[in-house]
């Protein structure tokens, strides 16, 4: 089985981590993968892409092409030679705008939709879709501290060490709440808040097994990666109500859900910090079957369905 991945091209890696992981993990379990890249800005660029990816089916075989992201799957469907994939990860379903594209515009046209969490698949009708989250690579990301500081200086010993999920810029991350409730903190303790931008995956994962907590304060998400990163080094977490977090976390102990109050978050980092130790976490990220092997099995299995004309599920997590 041959399959093209459709995916936006970022800077500066070309592409999603988690979007590039899943795939590898996809290729290692028994399938071939290619890529093809996103490279055009605006409707002009989309065109662009449209046409450059029915020349490129035109002359490569693929028994599936797999969208990522909304915009990305719409270039998808403008062909009808392969069957067609495509996969929500949650910001591109957040804006009502986007919601009525994907729905009417995108989704009526897929052989199979993948969502990361119970909520998308609503807002898509609630039938024949998939709901996968992305998995986590527990090889990599494992309760180790490494043995080189990679941290690059942004680790305080006179301080509670807090890492931030991503960059302080990206304006659905909400820094401005973590910012606020860490001001209510530091007048009684030290706190370091560290900016998740421009590390490795393996600077990540040394980070995560060093800070005292990871903080994640987004308006929304659809399964934060960040956070089952975290979990798998069993982490303390302090989280916004986004995405699948709740159930993610379960009833576990020193993973704490935040609403968007600076008093209450900075009450929750409190409770995290107190609760002192590591959780774990890994072993509830385990047995929902979020490992990266897991879930690529169970995108494969997708594949095969798609590929020999099956009928969709009506709903499937």
């Amino acid at each position: 089985m041959r399959v093209l991945i459709v995916h936006r091209k970022t800077q500066p890696n070309g592409i999603a981590s988690f979007v590039k992981e899943q795939a590898m993990t996809i290729k290692k379990v028994g399938c071939e993968i290619d890529f093809f890249p996103i490279e055009g800005k605006g409707i002009l660029g989309y065109v662009k892409s449209i046409l450059e990816l029915k020349k490129h089916l035109a002359s490569h075989h693929f028994d599936i092409i797999h969208g990522h992201f909304l915009w990305s799957i719409l270039v998808c469907i403008f062909q009808r030679r392969v069957k067609k994939i495509g996969s929500f990860h949650g910001s591109d379903l957040n804006m009502k705008s986007l919601r009525i594209i994907a729905k009417i515009f995108v989704y009526p046209f897929l052989d199979e939709c993948i969502v990361v969490n119970e909520k998308m698949a609503t807002v898509l009708g609630g039938k024949s879709v998939s709901i996968v989250p992305c998995g986590v690579d527990i090889e990599l990301f494992k309760p180790e501290k490494f043995i080189i500081d990679t941290d690059r200086g942004k680790l305080k010993t006179n301080a509670k060490n807090i890492l931030f999920s991503s960059s302080f810029n990206i304006n659905v991350k909400n820094h401005r709440l973590a910012e606020k409730a860490l001001k209510l903190l530091s007048a009684r303790m030290p706190v370091n808040l560290i900016e998740l931008a421009g590390f490795s995956r393996e600077e990540v994962c040394n980070l995560m097994n060093r800070v005292d907590l990871v903080l994640l304060t987004s308006l929304w998400e659809g399964s934060p990666q960040v956070i089952k990163e975290a979990m798998a080094c069993n982490c303390p977490i302090v989280s916004t109500d986004v995405g699948d977090v709740k159930w993610l976390f379960g009833d576990l102990e020193g993973h704490f859900i935040t609403n968007q109050d600076p008093k209450d978050c900075a009450h929750k980092i409190l409770c995290a910090l107190d609760y002192g130790k590591r959780t774990n976490g890994r072993d509830r990220l385990i047995k929902l079957g979020l490992d990266s092997e897991t879930i690529a099995k169970r995108i494969l299995a997708i594949y095969k369905r798609v590929i020999n004309n099956s009928s969709k599920p009506k709903l499937t997590n």
